[in-house]
């Protein structure tokens, strides 16, 4: 891509990360809710390294895997979605998030993930959109519903969760489903 998206509805805005985004980020990445589900352990200093890796890793070249989600009213960082694995050979992707604590409750991570979907499934050739959430994690298992994804089952202990193997149930979207259904509410 030439340059990296941005893209908005509603009261959000998914843009790319920036070093300005450190105070929120590092909010963020020690949030103990966000810490756990993606295995964050982040001190300022290591944050602060994360931040300039992913920076430079994933927007120097303009690759839209990971996006910040803003307050589209004061561009304020208020959780991350990323493109967390993508197959071009198979046309399929999977998408994580998490929004900061203060902004949970909002359905801030419901937008960002229909907005990044829906990018996704018109301007890629992908075919398949896999999402998965731990047991445990009832909010991201009522947004993946509300998406419309179906249920495939359950990977057994497939993600180590702070040095504890954890059960995630497997979810699907498929692009005519979604094109269907989903991107008509856009």
């Amino acid at each position: 891509m030439k340059e990296f998206p941005i893209l908005e509805k509603n009261d959000i805005v998914l843009r790319k990360l920036e070093l300005f985004d450190f105070d929120s980020y590092f909010d963020y990445v020690t949030d103990e809710t966000i810490s756990k589900q993606f295995n964050f352990n982040y001190n300022q200093e290591l944050a602060k390294n994360r931040l300039e890796e992913l920076v430079e890793k994933y927007t120097k070249d303009n690759k839209p895997y990971i996006w910040v989600i803003a307050l589209k009213s004061t561009n304020e960082f208020i959780g991350m979605i990323t493109v967390d694995t993508v197959s071009f050979t198979n046309k399929r992707f999977s998408l994580a998030y998490g929004i900061r604590k203060k902004y949970r409750g909002n359905n801030y991570a419901y937008l960002a993930s229909v907005i990044l979907i829906d990018f996704i499934f018109k301007n890629f050739d992908m075919h398949r959109l896999e999402l998965a959430h731990n047991v445990d994690n009832i909010a991201s298992q009522k947004i993946i519903e509300k998406l419309g994804a179906r249920f495939e089952g359950v990977a057994r202990e497939s993600k180590l969760y702070n040095n504890v193997f954890k059960d995630r149930k497997i979810y699907s979207i498929l692009k005519q489903e979604w094109m269907e259904n989903k991107a008509n509410e856009l």
